[in-house]
């Protein structure tokens, strides 16, 4: 690069207040040029103090009308005039003190990278249940995606096109993509990425995208973050019961659905959760494979999952499920 590109942090919100200060935190500490740098705050018409923090930090702040993430995303990315987009929840805090956008540029001195991705880490302080999420991913995602489910086991499935200290680049297939979603730090060429209006809600959709067209997605590992996603039992099951609650009302075709083994697989875990063994003797042959006690919860959330589902179903039929999340 000639010059240091310009970033735009682009910030979904609602009623964020307990989280976002953290987020801006780490994120003003960064050892880049403050002139080229700009936090964008797209909120959904916060009941709390979130704007209010939003600009003691000088953001910029925009309306999302339509209240959810995705579209806040999208509306953050087509007003944005940088270089260089990075789309973060505000549960996710850079983990590397000042060098993360340092990092995170590098792998745009390739001529056909139009997005990059961090690293996700853990601390030790975090409850077992977030730090299993973000070793592997949600027990149904990890059952769909296999060892693509998780950056740390992409070169087991995946082709390596380009290796460096800081950054590989894989060879990605639009058939059996990898398990990315643009809220994790994901970092977009803003003068090359086009995102489709049809699937502005679609967090995956923006990947498969990318991958279609034949253009490269960089893993920035020695770029990490902290995603304090799955904080609770508690929180897990609020998380799911809306998730499941929008996927049973949904009506078109969305990102991990688009897989193409995901319609035979979706009915194997459905097998495969109701005989409880199997979970149950999987998460205890990883505890002893990893060595990461934390793996047991692949059972306990699984089977909560199963449960949690027909619950949910039960719930949209009868109109007992509330509308908005948060």
């Amino acid at each position: 690069m000639k010059s240091l590109p310009s970033i735009n942090f682009i910030l979904p919100t609602l009623n964020e207040e307990k989280d976002l200060k953290s987020c801006l935190d780490a994120i003003v500490r960064q050892n880049y040029p403050k002139n080229k740098v700009k936090i964008t705050i797209v909120d959904g018409g916060s009941s709390d103090k979130t704007v209010d923090i939003a600009k003691k930090y000088g953001c910029e702040v925009l309306q999302n009308e339509e209240m959810l993430a995705e579209p806040g995303v999208n509306k953050g990315i087509t007003y944005s005039n940088c270089d260089l987009c990075c789309i973060l929840a505000v549960d996710n805090i850079l983990a590397n003190n000042e060098d993360f956008l340092e990092k995170m540029i590098k792998p745009f001195v390739e001529k056909n990278v139009v997005g990059a991705f961090p690293k996700v880490i853990f601390s030790e302080d975090e409850p077992s249940i977030n730090k299993y999420f973000n070793y592997r991913a949600e027990p149904f995602s990890e059952f769909i995606y296999g060892k693509a489910c998780n950056s740390r086991t992409f070169k087991d499935v995946y082709d390596v096109k380009y290796e460096s200290k800081d950054y590989d680049i894989y060879d990605f297939k639009s058939s059996d993509f990898p398990l990315l979603a643009l809220a994790q730090g994901f970092m977009i060429d803003k003068r090359r990425f086009q995102r489709n209006p049809k699937t502005k809600d679609d967090d995956i959709q923006p990947i498969i995208d990318i991958i279609e067209k034949g253009e490269d997605i960089a893993y920035v590992k020695t770029a990490k973050i902290f995603h304090y996603q799955m904080m609770s039992i508690r929180s897990f099951i609020k998380k799911f019961e809306w998730r499941i609650k929008n996927n049973l009302k949904e009506t078109k075709v969305k990102g991990t659905r688009k897989r193409r083994d995901f319609k035979a697989k979706q009915w194997l875990w459905l097998a495969y959760s109701v005989s409880l063994l199997l979970p149950f003797f999987y998460s205890l042959y990883q505890v002893v494979l990893t060595k990461k006690k934390f793996y047991i919860y692949h059972f306990i959330t699984n089977t909560i999952l199963l449960f949690l589902i027909p619950y949910t179903f039960a719930k949209v039929k009868t109109g007992k499920f509330s509308k908005t999340y948060k």
